[in-house]
């Protein structure tokens, strides 16, 4: 059973950026050598301490040759080098120089404009959710206060943000899918989750539960036990391991 915990521990590892790599690497490599460098040292001091009285005699004859090296300047040792080229990294915020990708908006109008009003299957295939209903929930959460500030920029529509983030929360939450919702809407790298959490906590107030989520009315509750005796007839056709109890 240690392999399955071995693969379960690496596919949960967190990512690394390559700045975050190439950082780590030269710390790696600064402690090894400021380690061997102080240890070359205090190798180079005992010797000198065992030879002291020879050197002593001989300081008169090498004062002149040790006068002149002092004067020239020493090169920088390898822990040296490698705490400039951590200081170069960290002088910037990115490894690599950012290019701009092209995007625009295209698809998430004609989802909003046209496939909404003309292509209801193609307008579910994306958000898994029917026109009217995205509607309805629009309606109910625009007045939230999340959704509206009093700075100069105006938000984003609220049809929009709710697009983004219903279409959003069928991807994966890896790097890969949130650039696909990216290009797809046409906006910034940071808005796409920015966007999510002011729709989820929208979703989550007070006013949306009081206002849209009730229990089931009596003339309701027959339709909504035939629903459930009907799910289970389904899931027994379907299977018998996933029958459920009356």
């Amino acid at each position: 059973m240690l392999v399955p915990c071995v693969c379960l521990y690496i596919c949960c590892m967190p990512y690394q950026t390559d700045r975050q790599l190439a950082a780590s690497a030269l710390h790696q490599a600064f402690l090894v050598n400021i380690i061997a460098e102080a240890e070359a040292q205090l190798l180079q001091d005992g010797e000198e301490s065992d030879y002291s009285s020879a050197s002593s005699s001989e300081s008169s004859s090498s004062g002149s040759s040790s006068s002149k090296s002092s004067s020239d300047e020493d090169p920088l040792t390898a822990s040296e080098t490698l705490l400039d080229v951590m200081s170069q990294l960290y002088s910037k915020h990115y490894f690599a120089t950012c290019e701009a990708i092209p995007k625009d908006s295209n698809q998430l109008y004609l989802l909003l404009n046209d496939y909404k009003v003309n292509r209801p299957d193609i307008f579910r295939s994306y958000l898994h959710i029917s026109p009217d209903c995205f509607d309805a929930v629009v309606e109910a959460i625009q007045d939230d206060e999340i959704f509206h500030n009093n700075s100069n920029n105006a938000q984003m529509p609220v049809a929009q943000q709710v697009a983004i983030a219903l279409y959003h929360f069928s991807h994966y939450g890896n790097p890969a899918s949130m650039m696909k919702v990216d290009l797809w809407a046409g906006v910034g790298f940071g808005t796409v989750p920015l966007v999510s959490k002011c729709v989820i906590k929208a979703l989550n107030s007070k006013c949306f539960h009081l206002s849209s989520v009730h229990w089931p009315s009596d003339e309701a509750r027959p339709q909504q036990r035939l629903g459930q005796r009907r799910l289970h007839v389904l899931l027994d056709e379907m299977d018998g391991s996933w029958s459920m109890a009356p």
